[in-house]
């Protein structure tokens, strides 16, 4: 009769330690949100809807990120953990701001922003191009 400790046992705790390993592989990796992407959005207080593109570029432990949304530039630092990219921005001659983004399955972001000082949210879809 085959003893269940020296048989058994062990492939209990290999299965188990294949098991965390693979948990903590995928919790452990980094998805790569360089690139260019088409944005769609609405204003806070639901004050129109835009369309633009971004450009996020890695800066050794953040992100620079660069719109241009109807003929006008804006510019901000983000910082990835997980799959939440938060971003404080400047849009060109106003005021700072804050955009929080969750990085979706198919590569997309989708967020809320608001301008410092900002009651309302709006909101925010990026589409990765290419």
């Amino acid at each position: 009769m085959t003893n269940f400790r020296t048989t058994f046992l062990p492939i209990v705790f290999l299965v188990i330690g294949l098991i965390i390993l693979a948990t903590a592989a995928a919790f452990g990796q980094t998805r790569d949100i360089t690139g260019i992407y088409a944005a769609t959005g609405t204003n806070p207080g639901e004050r129109g809807a835009y369309r633009g593109d971004v450009i996020v570029v890695e800066d050794g432990e953040v992100y620079q990120v660069a719109w241009t949304i109807a003929g006008a530039r804006h510019v901000g630092t983000g910082v990835l953990r997980g799959n939440q990219f938060s971003v404080v921005y400047a849009p060109e001659g106003q005021g700072t701001g804050i955009a929080v983004y969750e990085l979706q399955p198919d590569g997309s972001l989708d967020g809320v922003w608001t301008n410092l000082g900002g009651s309302t949210l709006g909101s925010e879809r990026w589409i990765p191009q290419g």
